[in-house]
């Protein structure tokens, strides 16, 4: 993170961000965070991650759906976070 923060140190009115590159798919989709960083009053390390939801065309009439959500960070052993959103 950057700027670093302290173990336990309450985010307030710091913004950090990742060091590293990542990258988000929605549905399979790529898409281009709007924030991500500390969560506003949340303790140093607990991430805030803002994004838009595409269009999910391949969803076609079969909504509402869950899709999947995944935060990729390349490197020697890649990190991968999965989630789901409902959409409809």
């Amino acid at each position: 993170m950057s700027p670093a923060q302290s173990d336990g140190e309450v985010a307030a009115g710091i913004r950090s961000a990742p060091m590293a590159s990542f990258s988000v798919t929605v549905g399979f989709q790529p898409v281009a965070p709007q924030y991500l960083g500390n969560a506003p009053g949340s303790v140093a390390g607990f991430l805030q991650l803002n994004l838009p939801v595409p269009k999910l065309d391949f969803l076609g009439s079969a909504q509402p759906a869950t899709v999947p959500v995944f935060l990729t960070i390349p490197g020697d052993s890649a990190f991968v976070a999965g989630a789901s959103i409902y959409v409809q």
